[in-house]
């Protein structure tokens, strides 16, 4: 037996294709006004899933390329006072070579020895350099006081060992700050000791003390230079992680430009063909709307 279909039924048929068309040519005209193919996840879901994904990538990226610019703007003070510190040392023992020469009489040593003190006012200021923020930053964890301070007519150090580590890459961290005790020495053996004991020397004209101290600068500035050495690496490997973060995050735009985005030549085709689809629709319905079931017999 053949099924009949009702006026009602071949109304509604045709309805359906006119929402249809009319849905289609929706579509694509939220496409033309966003510029992305994909607005909601019922538009692609596969396509939508990885533009998810791609997007938790770039804003994990986005944290990392920040915590790259602090290690290295961090990395870049300290080796900026470091550099500025080791200047001091070289000019220091070229005062000290200067004053090691039998010639220089008592008043001369004397002069000399007030451009240590000089040198010596600088290099605590320069210990006790302190971040943007006010962090110490050659006192570890203790960023609230001067690590370097006078006490008793010595310099002694008041910070701890503690480090500032920075996560700069999945499973990668670095330490952006050097302890005040690895770069200006501890005790005797520290560069303000040392300078104290040289000003001293040349003061009461002490030609072993003054020998002596030339010796020790060297040392000082060497473990200046060590300090100065390892933030410049550190400096290399955070620029080349700036590199690797600026490329992977072009490659992770470019991914989701070619998920997401439209063609806007081919949107327009298409809208444009929906269109007729539509209007041929539209006129379908008119024509057969007041016809009922008897002028198909």
């Amino acid at each position: 037996m053949i099924g009949r279909m009702s006026s009602a039924q071949m109304h509604q048929g045709n309805l359906n294709v006119i929402f249809d068309a009319q849905a289609r040519v929706q579509k694509t005209q939220e496409a033309l006004a966003t510029g992305k193919r994909v607005n909601s996840a019922s538009d692609d879901p596969v396509a939508s899933a990885q533009i998810t994904a791609i997007r938790a990538e770039l804003s994990r990226l986005e944290v990392m390329q920040k915590n790259v610019n602090t290690a290295y703007d961090e990395l870049a003070m300290t080796e900026a006072s470091l550099s500025s510190s080791e200047d001091l040392i070289s000019r220091a023992r070229e005062i000290a070579v200067q004053g090691a020469n039998s010639v220089l009489g008592v008043a001369d040593r004397a002069i000399l020895a007030t451009e240590i003190d000089a040198i010596l006012d600088q290099m605590l200021k320069l210990s006790n350099t302190q971040s943007p923020k006010g962090d110490f930053i050659f006192a570890g964890h203790s960023t609230d006081q001067p690590p370097f301070a006078q006490i008793g007519g010595n310099i002694e150090f008041q910070g701890d060992d503690g480090q500032r580590r920075i996560n700069i890459a999945g499973g990668v961290t670095l330490d952006v700050r050097q302890i005040g005790t690895d770069v200006f020495g501890e005790g005797e053996e520290g560069v303000f000791a040392v300078l104290q004991n040289l000003a001293g020397g040349l003061r009461a004209d002490d030609d072993e003390i003054i020998q002596r101290s030339i010796g020790r600068l060297d040392e000082c500035q060497q473990l200046m230079l060590e300090g100065i050495t390892d933030l410049g690496s550190k400096m290399g490997l955070v620029e080349d992680q700036q590199m690797l973060n600026e490329a992977f995050n072009i490659q992770l735009k470019e991914t989701l430009s070619g998920l997401e985005d439209i063609d806007y030549a081919k949107a327009i085709s298409d809208m444009n063909i929906q269109m007729v689809s539509l209007q041929a629709a539209q006129q379908a319905y008119a024509q057969t709307r007041d016809l009922n079931l008897f002028n198909y017999l």
